[in-house]
């Protein structure tokens, strides 16, 4: 087939050139399969060969399908006989396998008969554990065979009648009324070994939910028995001793019962005991809630707070201030609301603890919690690692949760945010400038942010991350409006008061106790930041968040917090403001001429004898120098290290622009060059020792590079060096040459 060619299809050939061609090439393909086959049939030993052979093996498939034959008559008789074997095999199989299941029921239901009978017995004789061991037994009894029809026929007797399940049934009742009534005298006398006895006998005969109930009315009897206590409920520990009782208690009742509880009848079933408690705690609470809620009024505390105006705002800091604790709101003591914002953090605090002691002593870990520590609080450690699984007592959807929930929403929070407004209204008022510290500062910063510490300490220890989540946008509304408001109006007072004033009226002296108002309250505004930054991150950071809340909980809280720390770009945004307005309007009209100045009368255009001179008299120094200490000393000693950084910035950034252009304005010569790069460096070292931070120089560097191209050798091409210098130029190519141009 090698010799076959591809043609067109005969029904494609349109003229006759293609079918002479086609044919041509049928005729050469005929030719050469005439000539294989010719070549094939002419080899006839091969042919023959493989004719033999096949003839070889026709003889051997004949012997191999006889001997087949033979061999299947011999093997189906035997299969046959197999067969009948097998068949009787498997018959005899299910004979002894029903007699065996015959045998078993048999023994079943006499072992059902006798273990009702000895249970009988047992309960006669009063044996309770036999009896209960008995009852465990006939229980563990599949139910086919005793609601069985053999067992139905097989077990009553004459005397006892009923069908062995009714039967069995009866006697478990029996049995679980009479260790009820045995556990609840066992209990009513405190014998807590006849207790135990009981109690752990009910869930061996299917009684576990009933002696749960029966433990919990036993503990809760213990809760009931605890005497209030003998203060009077005027007094501020009244409520929170009652509470701490309350919780203690059921807190030991779990701690000491649990071990019992979980041995007896599996682990996770204290939560059925902890349930009940949780209700009588509801109960309880809500009466002491009520009660504290009758005694200190709190309902007119929340109504006179709502009523009250703030007025801090009209204080200014060129007024005289009188120290005072009272304003137009003297009908509201804030001692007061301090007191029972206290007692009902200190309230919360004890049911937030008793949470989640419950939280850790009865969710279902990856490890089981154990050798927990509460012999003298009912804070017991919360190191271990609580899983995501919700927890089982019913704490979350308690009355307890929604009362103290309400309790914060309803009066803490109101009149939290109330007393800081007010301690920060009265720091403001009661406000004092202390001269004799540098840099001076008001008492405002101390106060407020003592009183924010104290605030956000008592929040945190209620331990309720709702009461932390509504209370911290407040918090720094407060902080905005109440207090870096009213800083940022006596800032635009200062000014404002003086500017009302006419010129013949305005003494050098009231002049300088304006600024030095001026800069306290910058002062007051750095102190500020450095306060909210170092507070806020100080209390994410302490001990007061792991010991108030769960781990899951943790995340959110510090969140809501770190909110706070906007408050510092906020202080330092206000303090930029007013560091701008100081610098408008005190030191930037004195730059504008300040460059004039100290170059008056200088000329760079210097032979030896007139640069002899220069560097003698070094006028642009010492002019400088002068200059500047009389336009800075007041602020270097006034303000704090931060904001006269920023203001020595401001004032440098707005020098150096005209500085430059007067300098390109100049012609040197080249001693002339070299003096006036003594003269910068000079300025550049004298301004960089006056502050301890950065590096005043990167501000210099166009004028240092101005300094550099002008002290280039004059056969040195300034395009070559300014390209080749390894310089990071601040100048471009066209400043560099015009600079050039400057020598003469």
């Amino acid at each position: 087939m090698g010799y076959i060619q591809h043609r067109s299809a005969p029904s494609t050939l349109a003229n006759l050139p293609d079918i002479l061609v086609s044919l041509a090439s049928l005729e050469e393909e005929e030719k050469h399969i005439f000539n294989s086959l010719t070549a094939v049939l002419s080899d006839t030993v091969v042919m023959r060969d493989s004719l033999n052979r096949l003839q070889y093996l026709g003889s051997q498939f004949d012997e191999v399908e006889s001997d087949a034959a033979l061999l299947t008559n011999k093997i189906s008789s035997t299969a046959q006989t197999a067969g009948r074997v097998g068949n009787r095999v498997r018959l005899l199989d299910e004979e002894m396998r029903r007699v065996k299941e015959g045998g078993d029921r048999v023994a079943q239901v006499m072992e059902l008969k006798s273990s009702l009978a000895d249970l009988k017995s047992s309960i006669d004789s009063q044996d309770w554990e036999t009896a209960t061991r008995l009852c465990a037994r006939a229980m563990d009894l599949p139910h086919e065979v005793i609601a069985g029809p053999f067992a139905g026929s097989a077990v009553p007797t004459a005397d006892d009648p009923q069908p062995p399940t009714q039967a069995l049934q009866s006697l478990r009742e029996q049995l679980r009324d009479i260790f009820l009534r045995q556990f609840q005298q066992a209990s009513r006398a405190r014998d807590a070994s006849m207790t135990t006895r009981f109690f752990k006998l009910l869930p061996l005969i299917g009684w576990e939910q009933e002696g749960l109930e029966a433990y919990a009315s036993f503990v809760l009897d213990l809760v009931q028995t605890k005497s209030p206590p003998s203060a009077k409920t005027s007094s501020p520990l009244y409520y929170v001793t009652a509470l701490t009782a309350l919780f203690e208690s059921v807190c030991n009742i779990v701690d000491q019962h649990q071990p019992v509880v979980e041995k007896y009848y599996g682990q996770g079933k204290m939560q059925t005991v902890v349930r009940t408690l949780i209700r009588e705690c509801d109960k309880v609470v809500k009466r002491l809630i009520d009660g504290w809620e009758d005694e200190r009024s709190m309902d007119q505390k929340v109504a006179e707070t709502s009523a009250t105006a703030f007025s801090a705002s009209a204080y200014s800091m060129t007024q005289k201030q009188v120290p005072q604790m009272c304003t137009d709101d003297e009908e509201v003591d804030p001692r007061g609301i301090d007191k029972v914002l206290n007692e009902a953090a200190a309230m919360t605090m004890r049911f937030s603890a008793f949470r989640r002691f419950l939280y850790v002593n009865l969710q279902v870990c990856d490890e089981r919690i154990s050798d927990l520590d509460a012999d003298a609080s009912i804070l017991p450690s919360l190191d271990a690692h609580i899983s995501g699984a919700p927890l089982k007592s019913g704490i979350e959807t308690s009355a307890c949760k929604a009362i103290f929930d309400d309790l914060l929403s309803k009066y803490y929070i109101p009149l939290e945010v109330w007393y800081l407004r007010c301690t920060i209204n009265q720091a403001h008022k009661i406000s004092t400038t202390d001269h004799s510290q540098v840099p001076p500062t008001t008492t405002v910063p101390d106060l407020a942010f003592y009183i924010l510490k104290s605030v956000l300490t008592r929040l945190i220890n209620t331990g309720s991350l709702r009461a932390v989540e509504g209370s911290i946008k407040q918090i720094c509304e407060i902080i905005e409006h109440d207090y870096i408001g009213v800083i940022k109006r006596k800032l635009d007072d200062v000014y404002r008061n003086a500017g009302s004033t006419t010129n013949a009226g305005r003494s050098e002296k009231s002049e300088k106790e304006n600024r030095l108002c001026f800069m306290v309250l910058l002062n007051d505004l750095d102190i500020s930041s450095a306060h909210m930054e170092r507070l806020v991150k100080d209390i994410i950071s302490s001990h007061l968040l792991t010991q108030n809340f769960l781990p899951t909980e943790m995340a959110n809280v510090q969140s809501s917090l770190s909110t706070m720390l906007n408050m510092v770009s906020k202080f330092r945004s206000t303090l930029k403001g007013g560091i701008d307005q100081l610098f408008n309007q005190l030191i930037r009209p004195r730059l504008r001429t300040l460059i004039l100045d100290v170059y008056k009368d200088v000329s760079y255009v210097l032979d030896e004898d007139s640069y002899s001179v220069a560097e003698y008299q070094d006028l642009v120094r010492k002019r400088f120098l002068k200059t500047w200490e009389s336009l800075t000393d007041e602020f270097k000693d006034s303000l704090t290290e931060s904001s006269y950084r920023i203001l020595f910035d401001l004032s440098i950034d707005v020098l150096v622009r005209p500085w430059e252009k007067h300098v390109m304005a100049l012609k040197y010569s080249e001693l002339g060059a070299i003096r006036f790069d003594r003269d910068i460096r000079a300025i550049s070292t004298y301004l960089s020792s006056q502050v301890t931070f950065g590096d005043i120089r990167e501000k210099f560097q166009r004028l240092q590079q101005i300094s550099t191209l002008l002290n280039i050798d004059k056969d040195e091409d300034v395009d070559e060096f300014f390209s080749s210098s390894g310089i990071a130029w601040k100048l471009n190519t066209a400043e560099a040459r015009a600079i050039a141009r400057l020598k003469i």
